[in-house]
Order: C-alpha cells, then structure tokens, then sequence
C-alpha cells in the first residue's frame, strides 16, 4: 500500500512499514506547524541508529539496498565488456577504481522538504550520497587548471600555456564563457573561465596576451582543418565523460558559528555529510569522437598526451584541492590507497604497463599506457 506523505500525516503507520528516508519526510510534514523542532531530533537519531548487531539502520536500510539496485541495473560499475564490445575499434579508453574519503565531502541537495537546512546531495529514486558526473568533470578541470597555472614551464611559456589550454578544451569542451560577446552576453564572461585564462594565465601580463593570441591562432588553424566556421564553433563536445559515484556512508554534523567579540556560538547549523573512511567508485569514459579515422599512430599520440594531463590532475584533484563544498578547509579529499584498478582502451597500441595501481599517485603515469613520440611541451 501507498501512502500520501504531505496529506495524511495523521493516519499513517509508523516502524517498519516506512522506509527511513520517508520517515526522515514524514516527521519534517507532521511538526511542520510547530514552533519547536522534534523532527531534527529524530532525523539526527534515525542517521545515528544502530540495529541489535551495532551496524548503523540508515546505512542497512536506505543506502546499502540503494547501492544494489544500482548494481543490479547496471549503473555502477563500468561493464568492461559491453564498454569493449560498444567501442570495438574507436579510439576509446575506461578507467575505473575505487577511493576512500580521507576528509568529509559535503555537496548541498536542492531538496526543499528537509528537516534540516543543509541536506547531502543524494540520488532522487535510491536516495544514496552521489557525485554526479557533472560535478566529476567541473572540479578535474578546475585541478586541470591549476596545474596549468601553476607549471613551472622553462621556455617558449606562451606557446606551451597555449598548447596545453587547446588540449584541455579537447579534453573538455568548449570552455565557459567562450560564447560571449559584446553587448548583452559581455557580462557573462567577466570572471569565468575564459576571462581568467585570458588574462591571469600568468604573473605576467606579456605573456598572458601572447598565450591569448597563440590559443586563438591554434583554434583557428584546428577550425579550418575541420572545416567549422570559429566564429559558429562555441558550443564543442569533449572526449572526457564522468559518471556519477555513489558513497555508501552518511553523518550529520553540527558547526556553531562564533562571535568575534564574545566567542560564543547562539545558533549552530546541523548539516549532512559523508565521514571520512567512506568508500566509493570513480569511473571516466574517453572517447576522442574528433579523431575517428585518423592513422593508429596520431590516435595513440593524441590519447597520451590527454591521458598524461588527466593523470596529473586527478593526484591533485583527490590529493590536494579537494571535491565538492569547503574544499578550501580540506573536505572532498580522498586517502592515498586506491583499489580495483582497471584501465582499458580499444585504441591500438594500448599497454597498461602498471595493471596493479594502489595508489592515487600512481595515476599520474596513466600517459604511459598509450606509448608514443610526441612533443612534451615543456613537462
């Protein structure tokens, strides 16, 4: 039987005939009315709860079924076969492990029906911690970034920041503010991407407008080899696709803000989190669509210079800068061991040399499995 949680809170059941998440609903709806708030109590007791052989009730009864349902469909993991079998002769790779939180990751829900303020993203139908994939690729190519800002380039600096800017859009897509233009889209690219590497790709300014001019001269020439209009060309497709992680833990903690001057705290602030020593899948998809039917040898050149800047960034993406919110404060940072490596590609050539990885620094030599001459551009 089916029940309307927000209409007929008074003659529903309560115990096991609910699942916790619609409890967690349910007790928001029936002291909605009231001044007092009873139903965080009860949120923060249901999160905290332990059955009779000490494991915690939410975990066994929300998130642990949630995280077989996904497997069972097919969500998590990567099926490395039927990946195989779909791209069999096109330049495509899989890379697939599994990570322990080393920090708590945070990532405010949009779900407005909530006990509390600030709510852990989770999946709508499984109603488990997730990372959608979208959030996956925003902050690898915010840590892609940095390491470009940061490089310590020698010679020819312009020209390799722009070369390595080219292949991050590649890798990417197009990048975020790169469809402005004067008048009523102008304000759109103050402060984003392209603004930023635009003008503060390095301390100096010189080399910041010659970086600029050599991106833009690239563009152009890769436009004309494609035969693609660049001023119609903003909108571009990367070969980089994150899926979504699934974490199979969740807490709630409690901040408690304090006055400068007084140093007490008056209003503490409950919010939702994955504690560190959760676990979760992380999985990328690379297709190079753009270089289908190029010869084998520009392919695996290609794929090894992207898959040596995804490496670099993925170590300090899960080592140093952190995922999700407060990434400033540490959260969002993953443990150095990682497990069940695998790293699978049809392009030919292809040689995992390291098939046993165990550390998240051990991926900074995935170029390496795509062996190939090519220009270093300086790194």
């Amino acid at each position: 039987m089916s029940y309307e949680l927000y209409a007929n809170t008074d003659s529903l059941p309560t115990g096991e005939d609910i699942d916790p998440y619609s409890s967690v609903l349910l007790n928001c709806a029936r002291d909605s009315i009231c001044d007092t708030d009873p139903h965080k109590v009860r949120h923060q007791r249901l999160l905290r709860q332990k059955d009779a052989n000490g494991a915690l009730f939410y975990q066994c009864k929300v998130i642990y079924p949630g995280l077989d349902f996904i497997t069972a469909l097919g969500l998590e993991p990567i099926n490395i076969k039927l990946f195989s079998n779909v791209f069999a002769g096109l330049p495509a790779a899989a890379l697939r492990f599994q990570f322990t939180l080393n920090k708590p990751w945070l990532s405010r829900d949009d779900e407005a029906f909530y006990p509390i303020d600030n709510p852990l993203r989770k999946d709508w139908v499984f109603h488990v911690p997730i990372v959608p994939g979208s959030s996956w690729k925003g902050a690898l190519r915010s840590a892609c970034v940095e390491n470009l800002v940061f490089r310590p380039y020698t010679a020819n600096v312009a020209s390799d920041k722009a070369d390595e800017r080219f292949r991050l859009l590649q890798i990417f897509g197009s990048e975020k503010g790169e469809d402005a233009t004067e008048g009523e889209n102008e304000g759109a690219k103050k402060n984003s991407l392209t603004d930023f590497l635009d003008t503060r790709i390095d301390s100096s300014t010189k080399i910041c407008c010659q970086a600029k001019k050599a991106f833009v001269a690239k563009h152009r020439e890769w436009c004309e080899t494609q035969h693609i209009n660049p001023e119609k060309e903003s909108h571009r497709l990367g070969r980089l696709h994150a899926l979504p992680s699934y974490f199979d833990r969740m807490d709630m903690d409690v901040i408690n803000p304090r006055k400068p001057k007084t140093r007490a705290g008056s209003i503490p602030i409950k919010m939702e989190h994955v504690p560190p020593g959760a676990k979760a899948c992380f999985s990328l998809i690379y297709f190079a669509f753009d270089l289908v039917g190029n010869r084998d040898e520009e392919i695996l050149a290609e794929a090894q210079q992207d898959w040596e800047l995804i490496g670099q960034a993925l170590v300090r993406m899960f080592r140093l800068s952190g995922f999700g919110a407060k990434k400033t404060s540490g959260c969002g940072r993953a443990a150095q061991d990682i497990s069940e490596f695998e790293f699978v590609s049809t392009i030919s050539g292809f040689k995992c040399q390291t098939p046993n990885k165990t550390t998240v620094e051990g991926l900074a030599t995935l170029g390496n499995c795509f062996p190939g001459k090519h220009e270093t551009n300086g790194h």
